[in-house]
């Protein structure tokens, strides 16, 4: 399944939304994917995760 992973990086000005996205098994191994992916990319940042929500397909569409 793919999950979207939403976070915020609250030292942003605005604190914009950002989404990654993961092709995990459940929502708790797409934040682990989440987690490993911010000692490599986010170094220095402290995301704070808003949501994690499945990514549902028709078509080959996605659908949130």
């Amino acid at each position: 399944m793919k999950y979207s992973v939403s976070y915020e990086i609250p030292k942003e000005l605005g604190a914009l939304k950002h989404v990654r996205y993961y092709d995990a098994l459940d929502k708790r191994t797409a934040l682990e994917m989440f987690a490993a992916s911010c000692e490599e990319s986010l170094i220095g940042e402290d995301p704070q995760v808003v949501a994690v929500e499945e990514v549902r397909t028709v078509d080959s569409v996605a659908i949130l």
